[in-house]
């Protein structure tokens, strides 16, 4: 996130309570503007109940006051019929004016007749001594709606004679109160029902009238009160808040609802509140661009040029300075800071690649040393139960780091001696549970099934209460200095065992029999070349069979181009006959003596070819130098030996090579 967008919403959190401030004073307003709205709407409803209350005692009184004239209590045709067209005269906001015997039958100029019996509304208005109100109706003279009023007429008995009845134009009654309406706030409207529920008068909408109210059934309900319409449930879709009366309040007989518009009434708040809303928001822009300009003049470009001089550090530039303007300001003090940094870090830097390139050169040096000693280096973490070789300890087993260095424990086992393996994993998992120093010795069978003696030393490290927590250690190569060592055992010891004999015969058969026990050969001996070099002799030989063979004798001719280089005095060394191109012309007869593998070492004196020392292997087998020079070392002192004791006396062995 960059320092700009940082500004800005530090910006934007300063100016977020500001925003919430003014929409919680929208919220308060607005729910007291609704709880006012509730209160007036019910207040303008009780206002018109109360006229409305006013007009039907005005229509109740002439009605009174004409059923006690003498005419209609004595139901003169002439005259009452005269008084009822004066009395409509007077009171236009009536309908026609009619009287109706007890009996059913019209007087005074009404002609019509109704049955008592099934005239509900007649019978209730002779029964009360009340005016009475009817439902919602149809004038049948005029064809006009209209809320039906009757008055009970008495004679001077007190005894019904019949009724007056008249209705209350609902065409007036509702141009009455569109007058009265504009006085109330705008979009206001008025709905007033008979308890049928039938609509009387409805403003606006007035085509309304004569139509059953469909919903809000609270208007019907036993008291007032208040409720919210939808802009869906409104002949005009506007919402609006409701305040009503019920059917028994008075005007007993009618429901009065007054509808004032929410929008109306909240559009003041809402337009202060986005005139509130729009000054933040142009006072959060201005504080944006103030933050903008502030921000790249006095932030973004100082940091930005720290910033670029931490790239160049990071990349290795310590010459890298800053120069930050504003002496004294923070930025300033920090620029400072950074060059003293970036002072320090340039010495740090060079120190580190001195010191780095003195630990390359050690451990190149190291290297180098290890891999001309052929010493591996490995480490064994118990906890984690980790074991990590160095890259020479791979070379120095034959093994392969890539496929290996999953389990380099079980690669080791594998290329183990099999006559050390089983010791050597003993031992080395009992360093585990001592700590201290260690040291051992074993053997490993390279993948070209050459034997390589190593030698390990390494030390078991404890933790702080004495457990044993991770092993380290080094492996030489001995090979060369273990061949050494048994060659000269094996030399004292051949030395030893030939020094009292003194048959040449008996010399030359223990020799054999010494040095093919030593190299675990197939067969071992000395031949002797006649004086001709056409025929190779063998004096003595020991095979591990236990079969004798001296005494037999081989053209040497069937040498091929080993002779040359044995009568030049020269060993001659094959690793597999059946392979090896220089004894092509001579392998049936390396075959017929199962001499797949040799070492022929020749005796030269006097510039003649005069015998040699033989070993033989019967399958394919890689001599080692050692070896090699071991069966030297050996033909030399078996010479010098049968010369101290009788020249060269005749053996008995085969020999080829």
């Amino acid at each position: 996130m960059s320092l700009l967008t940082r500004l800005y919403l530090l910006v934007a959190f300063a100016a977020a309570p500001a925003f919430g401030l003014v929409l919680y004073n929208d919220w308060q307003l607005r729910q007291a503007a609704e709880a006012r709205i509730e209160a007036d709407a019910l207040r303008y409803a009780r206002l018109v109940s109360s006229e409305l209350d006013r007009i039907f005692s005005g229509v109740r009184s002439t009605l009174g006051a004409a059923a006690k004239a003498p005419v209609l209590q004595e139901l003169r045709e002439a005259e009452c019929a005269r008084y009822l067209s004066a009395l409509a005269n007077d009171h236009p906001y009536l309908s026609r004016l009619g009287v109706i015997r007890a009996d059913g039958q019209g007087a005074c100029g009404l002609q019509v007749r109704v049955d008592p019996a099934t005239s509900p509304s007649l019978r209730a208005a002779l029964g009360t001594s009340n005016s009475y109100l009817g439902e919602y109706t149809v004038g049948r003279g005029s064809a006009a709606p209209i809320l039906p009023f009757a008055e009970r007429i008495e004679d001077a008995g007190g005894r019904p004679v019949g009724v007056i009845a008249s209705g209350l134009r609902l065409d007036w009654l509702g141009d009455y109160f569109a007058e009265k309406a504009k006085e109330f706030p705008p979009a206001t409207s008025l709905t007033i029902v008979d308890r049928n529920g039938t609509i009387l008068v409805r403003l606006p909408n007035r085509d309304r009238v004569g139509t059953s109210l469909t919903h809000y059934p609270q208007l019907r309900a036993q008291s007032g009160g208040t409720l919210k319409s939808e802009a869906a449930n409104t002949a005009d879709s506007v919402a609006r808040i409701l305040g009503f009366t019920a059917i028994n309040e008075v005007p007993e007989g009618v429901g009065v609802a007054v509808g004032l518009s929410q929008e109306v009434v909240l559009a003041p708040i809402r337009e202060a509140t986005r005139r509130n809303l729009l000054l933040m928001a142009v006072t959060a822009a201005l504080a944006m661009g103030a933050a903008w300009l502030g921000g790249r003049a006095f932030l973004q470009r100082p940091i930005s040029a720290l910033m670029s001089v931490a790239e160049r550090l990071q990349a290795g530039d310590f010459s890298a300075r800053t120069s930050v303007a504003g002496a004294g300001s923070e930025l300033a003090r920090l620029g400072s800071t950074f060059n003293t940094m970036a002072s320090e870090l340039a010495s740090r830097e060079q120190e580190r690649e001195d010191a780095a390139k003195a630990l390359r050169e050690s451990e190149e040096r190291l290297l180098i040393a290890q891999s001309a000693a052929r010493i591996g280096v490995w480490d064994w973490d118990f906890a984690s139960d980790r074991i990590t070789w160095s890259r020479q300890m791979y070379e120095l087993f034959g093994l392969d780091a890539g496929k290996d260095a999953a389990d380099p424990y079980g690669a080791w086992l594998r290329i183990l001696h099999p006559e050390d393996r089983e010791g050597a994993d003993h031992t080395t998992r009992g360093w585990k549970d001592q700590p201290g120093p260690f040291a051992d010795e074993f053997r490993i069978i390279q993948p070209d099934d050459r034997v390589r003696w190593i030698l390990v030393r390494g030390q078991t490290m404890p933790d702080e209460a004495g457990i044993p927590r991770r092993m380290v250690g080094a492996n030489l190569d001995i090979t060369e200095i273990k061949d050494q060592e048994l060659r000269e055992i094996f030399l004292l010891t051949l030395v030893d065992r030939i020094r009292d004999i003194g048959k040449p015969g008996e010399l030359l058969q223990t020799v054999a029999e010494l040095l093919g026990a030593q190299l675990k050969g197939s067969c071992v001996g000395y031949s002797e070349i006649n004086e001709g070099e056409a025929w190779a002799t063998v004096l003595a030989a020991w095979r591990r069979d236990g079969l004798q063979g001296d005494r037999q004798r081989y053209p040497t001719s069937s040498f091929g181009n080993a002779f040359a280089e044995l009568k030049a005095g020269r060993t001659f060394v094959v690793d597999d006959a059946r392979a090896d191109e220089r004894v092509a012309c001579a392998r049936a007869a390396y075959e017929a003596v199962v001499a797949i593998a040799s070492i022929t070492v020749p005796l030269v004196r006097d510039g003649r070819f005069r015998g040699f020392l033989f070993v033989h292997q019967d399958m394919p087998r890689r001599w080692t130098a050692s070896e090699r020079e071991l069966c030297e070392e050996v033909a030399e002192r078996t010479w010098g030996a049968l010369e101290r004791v009788r020249g060269m006396p005749g053996g008995g062995c085969s020999s080829t090579s």
